[in-house]
């Protein structure tokens, strides 16, 4: 064997919009369970909630060092037809692609092209006009993206991290410390339903002249079949229980971490009296951080940091192979100037 030869074997679990069989979706469970880079948007759960109410089909695979073996890295890959072409990308609402690996990236096996992560690549299905993935925090080696001719652009969410007993408060800005402290006693915080938060993003984006990132009604089913596999919860702030919600957010949660992943609220201090409800409790739930998901667009990364978000970089990744589509990319980026 070469020193550029991949040690490992590529193993499908699940085919396109099928569920991989039982044993498979053990050994699925099983990495996401050992992997430093799990998060809800790797569980099959979520591949296969976002197939059913998005339409986006998933194809699962793994690599594996000897037949059988426990798997050393996994792979959900998502895909969609677009006229005549098929594209292999991100669905809305999924901040990050589904991979894992046993370990961190190693820079020797990097530097060999034997990286689990280089051999998932290689195996990505092939005939898509274009693929694009967003490698979550901690896999930001772009090196064995180039080296296959992708390329590789740095995004940003915010995440606060809970030390120790601190309150995460005490990492707010001041003047968000008074509008929490100010209003709390406004509003009861308390659990709610996925269609409450869908529409105060509806109405958000629409204050903002912007397009929701998916049909309201896709995203309700969405959110609604998380819930239903545990995967999701609601939060509400209203002026009286039996009031309608200023402000909502549906998180993702897994052992060891919330995502802020849908939200929306009114003009005004509710979400910010939410956010300061919420972060002790997922502190005291034992939770290491939460993630903000996307410090991307200024006045939304603001707002962010004020409620304690620090800054952490992720990978965006896009290769090009269908030759119209590529020119077409080409002038779009030369157009914008």
């Amino acid at each position: 064997m070469s020193a550029d030869a991949p040690s490992w074997t590529v193993c499908p679990l699940a085919a396109s919009g099928r569920a991989p069989a039982p044993a498979d979706r053990h050994r699925w469970d099983a990495l996401w369970a050992s992997s430093g880079h799990r998060s809800p948007f790797a569980t099959l759960a979520y591949a296969e909630a976002v197939q059913a109410a998005l339409g986006w089909r998933y194809t699962v695979l793994g690599v594996e060092p000897a037949r059988g073996a426990p798997l050393a890295a996994g792979l959900v890959a998502f895909h969609r037809q677009r006229g005549p072409l098929v594209r292999l990308g991100v669905p809305p609402v999924t901040p990050y692609t589904p991979i894992l690996l046993c370990d961190d990236l190693d820079e020797a096996s990097i530097h060999r092209r034997r990286h689990p992560l280089e051999t998932l690549l290689r195996a990505l299905p092939a005939g898509h006009a274009d693929c694009t993935l967003h490698l979550a925090p901690g896999l930001d080696d772009a090196r064995p993206l180039q080296w296959q001719g992708w390329t590789a652009q740095p995004l940003y969410t915010a995440r606060v991290p809970f030390r120790d007993a601190t309150d995460p408060l005490t990492q707010w800005s001041a003047s968000a410390r008074r509008v929490a402290r100010k209003n709390a006693p406004r509003y009861v915080v308390a659990p709610g339903a996925p269609a409450e938060t869908v529409a105060l993003l509806q109405a958000s984006y629409q204050r903002q002249a912007r397009g929701v990132p998916a049909p309201p009604g896709q995203l309700r089913a969405l959110a609604t079949q998380l819930t239903a596999t545990g995967h999701a919860q609601t939060w509400t702030a209203r002026p009286t229980p039996a009031s309608a919600p200023e402000a909502a957010v549906t998180l993702l949660r897994d052992d060891r971490a919330a995502y802020y992943w849908l939200a929306g609220s009114h003009p005004g201090p509710a979400m910010t009296v939410l956010m300061g409800a919420l972060l002790p409790r997922l502190q005291a739930d034992g939770l290491h951080y939460f993630d903000f998901v996307g410090a991307n667009t200024p006045s939304i990364a603001e707002f962010k940091r004020r409620l304690g978000g620090e800054r952490v970089a992720y990978l965006r990744a896009e290769r090009t192979q269908h030759p119209w589509l590529a020119a077409w990319k080409a002038w779009r980026t030369w157009k914008r100037g």
